[in-house]
């Protein structure tokens, strides 16, 4: 597997699908992430991009003219271990990639690193399932499909901005219960977290695209931190279904949160 890649344009790849931030775990709300382990598979220009487990899955896809395909190829990579290495690279030139032996070797100018790749993603199995079940699912500058997921349906639809989510669910964080419950009345889309009447946040946004149906979903996680600032943002709901959220370049499934 070879090919080049804008330095930045990586780094920030697998920054983003780490999901970072303030999570719900069994240490508490605390901050964290959602796995370091990402499987990328090279295609021609085209370098596909995933993490996920049981619950959740993220997939970002980076192309020409940020990448330069030479030989296709796939790998599985630590970015905790990938990371410190790019930060040496200059951030807005080519790095050449080489996945050879067990190694993956990045190369810019007179600076070489050498680091082991894993032997496969601890959760493979689901991520190839999650890429054929989530194959026809694109961004659309104007919602007009309410995709098929599972056997299923998304019920309902919107538009928002990611500085405008982030915002909203960075705001619900105050509250501390790492749980946030989206309500989607066919018009307007209310974020809120609650411990008890006397602690708790909610916003109310007008989405500038809707489609569907109302729905009302619960679910974890500093999703917004996946997205680019300023990204449009279609989110795809129904009730107590996975949370769809699909970008121009990438999107993330969470599965709902179950118990209040």
């Amino acid at each position: 597997m070879k090919f080049r890649i804008i330095n930045k344009e990586f780094e920030n790849a697998l920054t983003s699908l780490m999901v970072k931030g303030k999570h719900l775990s069994s240490s508490g709300f605390s901050t964290g992430n959602l796995g370091t382990e990402v499987y990328v598979k090279l295609t021609g220009h085209e370098l596909m991009c995933y993490n996920g487990d049981g619950t959740f899955m993220a997939r970002l896809k980076l192309d020409n003219p940020i990448v330069e395909g030479i030989e296709d190829g796939l790998v599985s990579l630590n970015t905790e271990t990938m990371l410190p290495y790019l930060a040496t690279f200059n951030n807005t030139e080519y790095t050449d990639v080489v996945v050879d032996n067990g190694c993956i070797t990045m190369s810019q100018d007179s600076k070489k690193a050498v680091c082991p790749v894993l032997t496969a993603h601890r959760d493979l199995e689901s991520i190839n399932r999650m890429i054929t079940m989530l194959s026809h699912i694109n961004h659309e500058s104007t919602l007009e499909s309410l995709f098929n997921f599972s056997n299923s349906k998304f019920e309902g639809g919107f538009i928002l901005n990611n500085d405008v989510f982030k915002e909203a669910i960075k705001n619900c964080e105050l509250v501390k219960t790492g749980i946030y419950r989206l309500d989607f009345d066919g018009t307007t889309v209310s974020f809120s977290s609650a411990t008890t009447n006397q602690n708790s946040f909610s916003d109310t946004l007008t989405p500038t695209g809707t489609l569907g149906e109302e729905a009302t979903v619960l679910f974890s996680s500093p999703l917004y931190s996946f997205f680019n600032k300023g990204q449009s943002l279609n989110f795809y709901v129904k009730d107590e279904f996975p949370l769809l959220i699909v970008a121009e370049d990438r999107l993330l499934l969470k599965a709902p949160h179950i118990g209040g």
